[in-house]
């Protein structure tokens, strides 16, 4: 059994493991935030054994890849029997079964990212669907949809430029106005050109229904992660012809309600943050309301532009360099 001692902004937690290959690399995905310290906010067990039937009652939350049951604050969730996972919401313990370790990792890394994202939340510090970077000094987002190109832009950016990264995925924005480091691995289609990268960082991932990720793990750009910084440029990115202009803080609205104060595209399990009891649900309509404000703070801070993704990465790159003045 292997232990994974995690400290994510000051919400400490571990993983427990019995299979050291899912241990290894959930490890090496939360590199940044290994610790030494006791956890006192969350824990996770994951074992490879044959996951426990479902009970034998209506679900209180069904979705295409799970259904949900809830005993008090205790929620079981069954993964069409591929897996099962267990948390109780009064003590943050939760354990996961699977056969499959490959789902195990996948389900493993979800889980953590969801309870440390909820602590986080309750904290005032929240994570937003964004590419962060710092590039001569600003603090820039660039959303763009899940698949739209965040961590190649990422992976162009640690190669070509001086900039710093925050997260290629998720930054988080506290409540003094600061974006603060995230970093993961960073996650590309297969295919992608990582000649330059060390063997040695590279990785590889099988999820459920997203298919493969080739991964590429911190050790390639921790001299690259940048601390917090207050971030002064919102970019709204799409596909088509390699492009950019200034926009409007309007236009920035409904980008902002889907990444951050709804959390579309964020890494979590909902079936493990949605709860149907009242004090849950107050919860989650006071970090609503917390993101909300974020989102505004953000706004107010923050110039906004559109930004418009070719095939061409050095176009691409360019494109957005000249953005920051």
């Amino acid at each position: 059994m292997q232990t994974l001692r995690l400290d994510f902004h000051g919400v400490r937690g571990s993983v427990t493991c019995d299979h050291a290959a899912v241990a290894d690399d959930l490890g090496r995905d939360f590199e940044y935030f290994l610790s030494g310290g006791a956890p006192d906010h969350f824990r996770v067990a994951l074992r490879l054994a044959q996951p426990q039937p479902p009970p034998r009652r209506r679900p209180c939350l069904r979705t295409a890849r799970c259904a949900a049951y809830d005993d008090g604050l205790v929620r079981r969730v069954d993964y069409h029997g591929a897996a099962c996972a267990e948390l109780d919401f009064r003590t943050e313990t939760a354990r996961i079964a699977s056969q499959d370790p490959e789902l195990l990792r996948e389900l493993g890394y979800l889980l953590v990212l969801s309870r440390a994202g909820f602590l986080l939340d309750q904290k005032g510090m929240h994570r937003i669907h964004a590419l962060g970077a710092e590039l001569r000094g600003t603090g820039l987002l660039l959303l763009l949809p899940c698949g739209g190109g965040k961590s190649a832009m990422c992976l162009e950016l640690l190669r070509r430029s001086e900039a710093k990264v925050l997260s290629e995925d998720t930054p988080l924005l506290s409540e003094d106005g600061l974006m603060r480091p995230f970093p993961l691995r960073l996650g590309l289609c297969p295919g992608e050109d990582v000649s330059d990268v060390p063997a040695a960082s590279l990785r590889s991932m099988r999820r459920r229904e997203h298919g493969e990720k080739l991964l590429v793990d911190l050790a390639y750009y921790r001299g690259r992660v940048s601390g917090p910084v207050r971030p002064r440029l919102l970019i709204l990115g799409a596909r088509g012809a390699a492009g950019s202009r200034r926009a409007s803080r309007v236009e920035a609205v409904p980008a902002l309600l889907a990444s951050l104060v709804a959390g579309v595209g964020v890494p979590q399990l909902l079936e493990f943050m949605w709860r149907t009891d009242a004090a849950g649900a107050a919860a989650l309509a006071r970090i609503a309301l917390r993101r909300f404000r974020a989102a505004s703070r953000l706004l107010s801070s923050c110039s906004v532009a559109r930004l418009r993704l070719g095939t061409d990465r050095a176009r691409n790159l360019e494109t957005l360099e000249s953005l920051v003045i």
